[in-house]
């Protein structure tokens, strides 16, 4: 299966991001949702430790990660829309675009 890389993000911007296996994960998990809905970092830390398979304590380690230095990174991007004061995570045209998700999912997967 062939998969064009998208180019909607600068590649090395897109490579550096993906290489990080929790945003990889945290892509996957976006996936889930529907592209209209609007997530909560508590929310999101929570699938991403079921996910990582991580304990209570872990959870809150994880949702601290996502605030400070994953969900900015990922909207410096352009990939979501992070509003850190009330910790909401929405898609946005580029998440919509698809081929972002699916070349994570592709690598994930590798």
């Amino acid at each position: 299966m062939e998969y064009a890389l998208p180019t909607s993000c600068e590649p090395d911007m897109l490579f550096e991001i993906l290489a990080d296996p929790r945003r990889r994960h945290l892509i996957a998990v976006l996936r889930g949702y529907d592209r209209t809905d609007r997530v909560f970092v508590d929310t999101l830390s929570s699938r991403l430790a079921a996910r990582e398979k991580a304990t209570s304590e872990t959870t809150d380690e994880i949702a601290l990660t996502l605030h400070h230095q994953h969900l900015p990174r990922l909207d410096e991007a352009g990939l979501i829309r992070y509003e850190p004061t009330s910790k909401m995570v929405e898609f946005t045209d580029i998440t919509d675009d698809q081929s972002v998700i699916d070349f994570a999912t592709v690598i994930e997967d590798y």
